[in-house]
């Protein structure tokens, strides 16, 4: 959307949130593009955060138990724990025997933070994405 000049044409009702604005990481960036849409003079606007607005404040819990064939394992990925004023997560991962046992809990909180929290959450999100396991390998014991 650039006009030619070096200037970004901007319509009139454009949003921009930036999940990354003042972190040490990529200091710099959220100036830059700031500058290059000519928004210096703009207010940067930040709200509170509902935690009861992400999850709300009820708990899941999700409990899977597989007995596998004799001989067979499981590749388990970590299992996770993570509590923040935004919730609780926790996921457990074993293998006992021929027993394999997936768990997951996730509880949601309440009360109204501050819009400086908003890297807390960030964190949170970030430390629920560490369990990404999508699959879980099992493979045959070698014998």
């Amino acid at each position: 959307m650039s006009n030619g000049g070096g200037e970004v044409d901007v319509p009139l009702f454009a949003g921009f949130a930036f999940d990354e604005l003042n972190c040490a990481e990529f200091a710099g960036e959220t100036t830059a593009f700031l500058e290059a849409i000519g928004a210096g003079n703009c207010e940067l606007r930040r709200f509170p955060i509902d935690p009861a607005k992400l999850w709300g404040r009820r708990a899941d819990d999700i409990e899977y138990i597989i007995t596998l064939p004799a001989g067979w394992h499981a590749d388990l990925p970590k299992s996770v724990s993570t509590a923040s004023p935004f919730g609780i997560y926790q996921s457990e991962y074993t293998q006992k025997g021929n027993v394999l046992r997936l768990v997951r809990h996730i509880e949601g909180t309440t009360g109204v933070r501050p819009p400086e929290a908003v890297t807390e959450l960030v964190a949170w999100f970030r430390a629920v994405a560490a369990d990404d396991a999508k699959q879980i390998v099992l493979m045959k014991d070698k014998t």
